[in-house]
């Protein structure tokens, strides 16, 4: 059934009121029936499979709000999701003293929606009263109530991460910056590669990306690397923007793992490549499905978070010069270094990858029979403790590699893509849209304006790159990227963007900080790379350090101008219950 908000009620005649009541009583069970009742969550009338979605059958504003659906709605066992009680995780997570019946949900559902933790537009001030600021919108962030336990090693429950969940708007466009910053720092090693071959002498290369320094390695002429000299990204030259470490490259691979780890929900693209171990090995749920998520669901959850809008400065009701000195102040105590204002994506067409393609062209590349591949890969996750992610050591067949190496040879992918004598189109299989298509939703509004030549300048106030924030901010334990083999230093966490901070209290990546001047504050400490910008804040007047936290206050998360009604896709006509 459609909920909607009614108006005050009006006073009536009893008469009037009684027959009010009479309709709705007679409508209801009517307006039921318009939809078979379907008492899971993936409704089978919703789905699209990854085919359709490749051959351009399915628009961008159907898949927005299948994604929408997907995103919005709970997940239950009514589903056949779960862990069964033997699993992987639950076997070590049972209270010894409730085996039966246990109630501890950590990894597999431990949430039931992804609405669930984000979900709140922080706190606003209606004059003397600072209350909620639309509850329940889509994408939002989350408070400290909603943190997430993680546990790196479902056997060890005494080393553990603590989660705070953001927001999830503008995520297309960080994630097409980051497919750019890592097809230009590939290219560079590309290049040096080259040279140090050509010459036969060694080079030494200083990467960088969008004006973002990572560091250096040394390349010889027999295409060894010296990678030592890598600072703020992993070994194998990969953006990773998503998480607060830096865990996932792509939005589909992170909501792929998180669809798995916080729902025990096992997505097709995780199981085909053995990734994940299986969550019901011996059958004792006869009704749980083996290929819980197919690869189209998971596009459409990618697709309809790439295209949610952007957070923007709005000065509204704020005092617009201290914003103005705050900012200039941002540049005079470093913080801008890191915090960087505005990175330029030059080509607004971002991705949504098909995995099979990815399997395939990683099987052809091996030279492997799917089924060796598989029963390979299959031992080493059995025999691992159960982790969340990929146990290869390469990441050649991840997204944004494969873009660049479709756009630098395409030829390398033709017997993988079946195209035949038919050109191989501008991006690899998957689904492509213009972050820039008038033709977004009106939920996805409003959008960054764009440069003549399609360019757009993304007011993010990050560089996407890992910093040591010291002993403090520390984690107990290093993160596994979506790479098993490649771990995010517990002390190392991503730039985070700032913009739409002023809506989502808490901050830092636990919540720790209930103040913007806490998690200011917050940033110093032993080994801190914050450490003498914090030390110049903390020597600025009361009223400058004021005006800085004026303009975080101004870096804001849009409003929609309606109430959202995520379980309803209107605009295909189709009713959820």
């Amino acid at each position: 059934m459609t909920t909607r908000f009614l108006p005050p009620m009006m006073i009536m005649p009893k008469s009037t009121a009684f027959f009010a009541l009479l309709l709705v009583v007679v409508l209801i069970p009517a307006a039921r029936a318009i939809v078979p009742r379907y008492d899971g969550v993936l409704n089978p009338a919703l789905l699209a499979t990854q085919d359709e979605i490749n051959s351009g059958t399915v628009s961008l504003q159907t898949l927005f709000y299948r994604g929408m659906h997907f995103y919005s709605n709970r997940f239950t066992t009514n589903d056949g999701l779960g862990e069964a009680p033997d699993g992987p995780r639950r076997r070590v997570q049972l209270l010894a003293q409730n085996t039966r019946n246990p109630f501890l949900r950590f990894n597999g559902l431990d949430a039931q929606a992804c609405l669930e933790c984000h979900s709140a537009l922080g706190f606003k001030r209606y004059g003397d009263l600072s209350m909620a600021r639309e509850p329940g919108t889509v994408g939002a962030g989350a408070g400290i109530s909603a943190s997430v336990m993680i546990f790196e090693n479902p056997n060890d429950l005494d080393h553990g991460i603590v989660r705070n969940p953001p927001h999830t708007f503008g995520l297309g466009y960080i994630q097409r910056l980051s497919d750019e910053m890592t097809a230009e720092l590939l290219a560079e090693r590309d290049a040096a590669l080259a040279e140090a071959e050509a010459t036969g002498e060694n080079v030494h290369l200083e990467l960088e990306a969008k004006g973002v320094h990572f560091g250096s390695i040394v390349v010889l002429p027999n295409r060894a690397m010296d990678r030592a000299g890598i600072e703020g990204l992993s070994i194998d030259m990969v953006v990773r923007p998503f998480q607060f470490k830096g865990v996932a490259s792509s939005l589909r691979n992170f909501i792929a793992g998180a669809l798995n780890f916080h729902f025990s929900v096992q997505p097709k693209e995780l199981m085909d490549r053995a990734f994940i171990p299986d969550d019901n090995p011996n059958k004792t749920l006869p009704n749980d499905k083996h290929d819980e998520v197919m690869e189209g669901e998971v596009t459409a959850i990618a697709t309809f978070l790439a295209a949610m809008r952007p957070p923007q400065q709005d000065t509204t009701g704020l005092d617009v010069a201290a914003v103005n000195r705050g900012r200039a102040l941002m540049d005079s105590t470093g913080c801008t270094s890191c915090h960087i204002p505005s990175l330029r994506i030059d080509d607004p067409l971002v991705t949504i990858a098909d995995p099979r393609f990815l399997r395939d062209f990683e099987y052809y590349e091996e030279g492997a029979k799917k089924a060796d591949f598989i029963s390979i890969r299959r031992a080493k996750v059995n025999n691992a403790p159960p982790a969340m992610t990929a146990a290869e050591e390469f990441s050649d067949y991840l997204a944004p590699v494969v873009q660049y190496e479709w756009k630098k040879n395409p030829s390398r992918f033709a017997q993988v893509a079946k195209s035949g004598k038919r050109p191989l189109p501008a991006h690899p299989p998957g689904f492509t849209f213009d972050l820039n298509d008038p033709n977004l939703p009106d939920e996805a509004r409003p959008r960054l304006p764009h440069n003549p030549d399609g360019s757009i300048d993304v007011p993010l106030f990050s560089d996407l790159r890992r910093h040591k924030m010291g002993d403090y901010l520390a984690d107990t334990v290093p993160q596994r990227t979506e790479m098993q083999s490649i771990l995010a230093p517990a002390d190392e966490f991503v730039t985070r963007p700032l913009w739409g901070v002023n809506d989502t209290a808490p901050w830092l990546h636990d919540g720790r900080a209930t103040t913007l001047r806490e998690a200011i504050i917050m940033h110093d400490g032993p080994g801190s790379e914050a450490a003498s910008s914090i030390a110049l804040f903390n020597q600025l007047s009361q009223e400058d350090q004021d005006s800085i936290i004026e303009f975080l206050r101004s870096l804001r998360l849009p409003g929609m101008g309606h109430a959202p009604e995520p379980g309803v896709l209107h605009r295909e006509a189709f009713v959820t219950q």
